[in-house]
């Protein structure tokens, strides 16, 4: 029964990853197009896209967030590496890593609680485009989401770790 949940869960890992992967890139193409056609369009004589603001608007709240949550897949996200690095492989290590996991995951908890929260108490559209000012705020919680289930993930190799280092120490 192992194998398929390993299976499973690389299988959805592989899948998420493309998915970030891809609104990252697709999104940072658009910004960059979008300013370069309202550099051009200031210059030459083609029409302004008036609504490029607000989707560039838009991509770019998403792109941060999401960004984020394909750095912590990769363990590449912004933490505290000097002790994690001294310790390394040691029991004071992993514990060092496990508890630094449980605090980010009750922040990243809080995050996705009050990002959603703030974002239904957004009422606005967008005036052009006529999009809900909620879709712009609801990166924080998706982001949030992705974050913690790659957080649990860390959580649980980092506790595996830990487990194998106290066992490895007392058979000495």
């Amino acid at each position: 029964m192992r194998p398929f949940f390993n299976k499973f869960f690389c299988g959805v890992d592989k899948i998420l990853a493309f998915l970030i992967k891809f609104m990252c890139g697709a999104s940072l193409l658009w910004i960059f197009a979008a300013f370069i056609w309202n550099i051009l369009s200031r210059f030459l004589p083609i029409q302004r896209l008036t609504w490029s603001d607000e989707l560039v608007e838009l991509t770019l709240s998403w792109i941060v967030y999401i960004g984020a949550a394909g750095l912590q897949r990769e363990r590449e996200h912004f933490r505290e590496d000097y002790l994690r690095k001294k310790y390394a492989g040691t029991i004071l290590g992993y514990a060092l890593r496990v508890f630094a996991d449980l605090v980010e995951l009750v922040f990243y908890g809080f995050c996705m609680f009050w990002g959603y929260r703030l974002a239904m108490k957004v009422n606005a559209v967008s005036p052009m485009l006529k999009i809900s000012r909620r879709f712009f705020f609801m990166g924080i919680p998706v982001a949030s989401l992705l974050i913690a289930i790659y957080l649990l993930r860390d959580f649980v190799l980092d506790s595996a770790g830990l487990v194998r280092a106290i066992n490895r120490d007392r058979s000495l």
